[in-house]
């Protein structure tokens, strides 16, 4: 791992965008982050956490990486910042990354543009700094740690005592990136390095920091993308708690509208949605649930996703209704 550090530091602009390169940093080196992280070994967790601590702060490698970005913070940083019985060494190695990320205002910007505003993403921004809250609170995010479980009441306080340092450098962050924005009156600011565009945001705020029609544009953009997905979640979680509920609540809030066409497509694309709830809405007999199964039904052979739920729906069926009017697949 240190060598592949070295490497890493020490690899040039050419080196870093070239194809294979590209290649083994998704396909080899993002898994052996991953798989290291989680090791039992303290000092194994340690370079893997300094890596992803390289890879998150530097703009070429957020540009290659950021869906395998995605799964280190979900997999690892807020999973030992949730986890009781992580220890105190893994958490202090987090709490060392995080502060890290935090005292640097393009990448905090970076994160909340390409996750929190992003539909397929997860909330890296938003999770981190309620992690880093609840962290500077309790030293750990979940439940509060006992003697029992290794922590002393020392190293709790230094637990909450990093936590805070990071959510205090990430306000000071955020206020140098404002004021940025009000002090260069129109002067396009020197980009550092160059970078690949993090799909397609970020990269026009940093371009030009005056508050042009583009950039209100963009920003626009960007707040009803934010609003829109905070509005999926929450249709998603009233559909897995009532198929109808989250169906209406997203129609009335202009996610949708309540065609059968409409919501086969929710159905077809949205992850989050309980396989087994979708196979129950489409397994009742009113005759919205009829047309919504009926309407992909040209395009079943290229969604398996959509074919496991429609499987559920026929067993359920099968075993509530043997005399079902749904059609065969």
């Amino acid at each position: 791992l240190d060598l592949l550090k070295n490497v890493l530091e020490n690899s040039g602009q050419k080196f870093r965008t070239h194809p294979k390169f590209i290649h083994a940093m998704r396909s080899y080196l993002a898994p052996s982050i991953l798989s290291n992280s989680l090791g039992g070994s303290l000092s194994v967790v340690t370079s893997a956490m300094e890596m992803v601590e390289m890879v998150v702060v530097r703009k070429s490698f957020r540009a290659i990486l950021k869906r395998e970005i995605a799964d280190i913070f979900q997999s690892v940083i807020f999973r030992f910042l949730d986890s009781p019985t992580a220890g105190y060494g893994r958490r202090r190695v987090v709490l060392e990354v995080l502060s890290t990320t935090c005292s640097d205002p393009q990448t905090l910007t970076d994160m909340f543009l390409n996750y929190d505003c992003d539909m397929d993403s997860i909330h890296v921004f938003e999770q981190m700094i309620t992690s880093l809250c609840s962290a500077a609170q309790d030293g750990v995010s979940g439940p509060i740690a006992t003697p029992e479980e290794g922590i002393s009441g020392g190293e709790t306080g230094q637990l909450r005592t990093a936590a805070l340092k990071a959510l205090v450098l990430s306000l000071k962050s955020l206020r140098a990136w404002c004021s940025s924005l009000e002090e260069t009156d129109g002067h396009e600011i020197d980009p550092v390095e160059p970078q690949q565009e993090l799909s397609g945001v970020g990269s026009a705020l940093e371009r030009s920091a005056s508050m042009t029609t583009q950039e209100l544009d963009e920003t626009a953009r960007f707040q009803e993308t934010l609003r829109r997905k905070k509005i999926l979640e929450e249709g998603v979680q009233r559909f897995n708690a009532k198929p109808k509920a989250g169906i209406e609540y997203l129609a009335s809030h202009g996610y949708l509208n309540a065609t059968a066409e409409e919501i086969a497509s929710l159905l077809k694309n949205v992850r989050d949605l309980d396989a087994t709830v979708v196979g129950e809405y489409l397994g009742e007999a009113d005759e919205m649930s009829l047309e919504v199964l009926n309407s992909p039904r040209q395009n079943l052979e290229r969604e398996p996703t959509f074919i496991a739920h429609a499987r559920v729906a026929l067993k359920l069926a099968a075993v509530t209704e043997p005399s079902s009017i749904l059609p065969p697949l």
